[in-house]
């Protein structure tokens, strides 16, 4: 007899394709991420640098910019650390000193997804621009750091057991700072439920992983202070 398994998480699937077969065969492991990181970034790695010469004028341009992306290379030249960056729309690489990379050196490794700010310097060597990095974070962490907002869509073909369902989801993650907003839409009602205090949730990877299991993909937003909107 067969024993039922759940159905894995397109992060899940990504992963045991690498594993597998060393490469991603039906998706980006961005993906997942890519809407949050625009908003924690203010855009693709592409459209940064769409916005800069093709070729510094000056050794002294720079340009303060946030990128983030999948660590796909991890290299070590003398007292500098670089990584390479790909968020499926271009790679940059990420260069850091030793003090940087000490504080952050927990968090670098293939695969991992990273947020970097730093500056932006045109490198002669590979005739192109690389961020220098100040700061290097998870971006799973700057996620539940910041978010902030979090719309919920009840299933129009669920009945009264998905608020059990959902409650034994969210009931382990409570006392963090994300709030909670139900919406709701049939064919013949529409309303949205604003959750109290006491259901504002940490909005860890896990808990991402959970709802999307439940309610499926694309199921839910997370919004973000606007401060942060075109960082």
């Amino acid at each position: 007899m067969l024993t039922p398994v759940r159905e894995w998480s397109k992060r899940e699937r990504l992963e045991g394709e690498r594993e597998s077969l060393g490469l991603y065969l039906t998706g980006h492991p961005f993906d997942d991420v890519a809407a949050d990181c625009e908003k924690l970034t203010g855009g693709s790695i592409a459209k940064k640098l769409s916005h800069l010469p093709a070729q510094a004028t000056s050794w002294r341009d720079k340009h303060e910019a946030t990128m983030a992306g999948v660590v796909m290379d991890v290299r070590r030249r003398g007292n500098r650390v670089s990584v390479v960056l790909d968020d499926d729309t271009e790679r940059i690489e990420v260069t850091m000193f030793e003090e940087v990379f000490a504080q952050s050196k927990h968090l670098i490794s293939k695969h991992a997804i990273l947020i970097a700010e730093g500056q932006l310097r045109f490198d002669d060597f590979i005739n192109g621009w690389r961020l220098q990095a100040k700061h290097i974070r998870s971006v799973d962490e700057e996620i539940e750091e910041h978010a902030r907002w979090l719309t919920i869509r009840w299933p129009a073909d669920r009945g009264p057991e998905f608020v059990r369902e959902l409650q034994t989801v969210l009931k382990p993650f409570t006392r963090g700072r994300c709030e909670i907003c139900i919406k709701y839409r049939a064919s013949q009602a529409e309303a949205r439920l604003t959750l109290g205090e006491a259901w504002s949730v940490r909005l860890t990877r896990d808990l991402r992983d959970q709802l999307t299991r439940l309610l499926g993909d694309g199921q839910y937003r997370i919004d973000y202070p606007r401060h942060l909107l075109g960082a």
